[in-house]
């Protein structure tokens, strides 16, 4: 199983129903999403996490696995073009406009622990090294 950094940017897409998603999952129901994913090296069985950026609070805010690849027509409207999803099921997902919420900020991962790792990437599917990973696991169980 290898990791992978998906990447949501609020000012690009307004996740409208994130706080609903979060409930339910809170709730016990199952919480799956397609996701823009330009890796083709992503598998089914992967471990995901998104990290939210673009405006604050900026960090890593979800995670989950991923559960089926497929292709379909751009989330941009005005692309007319298919593109790569993967669909992630939700093993943990915050949201991170609630006033005081926890999540694993992007400043904390400045650590040398999560380096060489670009978390400012701009685009969904980017790999996280194993070793990096790990880290990630470890600092993510608190949330």
């Amino acid at each position: 199983m290898s990791s992978f950094l998906l990447a949501w940017n609020p000012n690009r897409w307004p996740w409208k129903d994130l706080e609903n998603e979060r409930s339910k999952l809170t709730r016990g129901s199952e919480v799956d999403i397609l996701w823009s994913c330009r890796s083709s090296k992503v598998e089914t069985g992967d471990r995901v996490f998104i990290i939210r950026l673009g405006k604050e609070p900026k960090g890593i805010f979800a995670s989950g696995f991923v559960t089926e690849k497929t292709q379909g027509q751009h989330w941009d409207k005005t692309k007319n073009e298919l593109i790569q999803y993967v669909r992630v099921k939700f093993d943990k997902l915050l949201n991170p406009d609630i006033k005081g919420v926890k999540m694993l900020f992007r400043e904390e991962l400045e650590d040398n622990k999560f380096q060489p790792m670009r978390w400012s990437t701009q685009f969904s599917g980017a790999q996280i090294r194993d070793d990096v990973a790990d880290h990630l696991e470890d600092a993510w169980k608190q949330y």
